[in-house]
């Protein structure tokens, strides 16, 4: 199932009658990304796959094809790159349409998606669900430090922050504001600060407002 970061990307390129690629399902499924692309590179004949894929859906498996009998048809070399193309439209496209049939349909009644052109899809998708990449200098340089932290402490708090993949970045921002995401403006609009806490045996709060 896609994440709201995911659903809105897709969403924003949907708005803006943008063609969907390979390469954007790197946001949408790193694994299946990186999955396929080996696929591309490499000898597809070794992988057994054929042209379907397994789907859970309310704990049941059901075998999607991606063509008629695609079962019974064998990922080859010659195949492979059909075979990578149809899967990621069906994850990026089929899995969802009706959900992003029913929300253009409502998004449209409020605002014509004619008048929306001058966005591209990333920018689009800061305004709609706020901005997907959590840019760590930017909120360094908006967060209110207390005076009572070493900067050996704050090095330190950085550094790791940076060393954060996107997923544990969320899980942190989401800890101290409530929201996986940023808002459009960045950390200037959504500013965080830290506190000094005397108390060393109780465990890290986090306030929102």
């Amino acid at each position: 199932m896609l994440g709201s970061q995911s659903f809105s990307f897709i969403f924003s390129k949907s708005a803006l009658d943008r063609p969907l690629t390979l390469d954007d399902l790197e946001e949408i499924d790193s694994h299946l990304f990186t999955g396929l692309r080996w696929t591309l590179q490499n000898d597809a004949e070794d992988l057994l796959q054929t042209f379907s894929y397994q789907s859970d859906f309310l704990g049941k498996r059901y075998v999607i094809e991606l063509v008629p009998e695609g079962s019974k048809i064998p990922v080859t070399n010659r195949n492979k790159q059909l075979y990578v193309k149809l899967l990621a439209m069906s994850k990026m496209q089929k899995e969802i349409a009706s959900e992003i049939e029913s929300f253009l349909f409502g998004f449209n009644q409020v605002l014509s998606s004619c008048t929306l052109q001058n966005f591209s899809p990333r920018e689009l998708e800061a305004v709609i669900a706020g901005a997907s990449k959590i840019d760590i200098q930017d909120m360094k340089k908006y967060t209110k430090v207390s005076s009572d932290y070493s900067e050996e402490f704050l090095d330190w708090f950085w550094e790791l922050l940076e060393e954060f993949d996107e997923n544990e970045r969320s899980a942190f921002v989401y800890y101290i504001s409530g929201s996986t995401n940023v808002s459009h403006g960045g950390f200037k609009d959504q500013p965080i600060a830290l506190h000094y806490m005397n108390d060393s045996e109780k465990l890290p709060v986090a306030h929102t407002w």
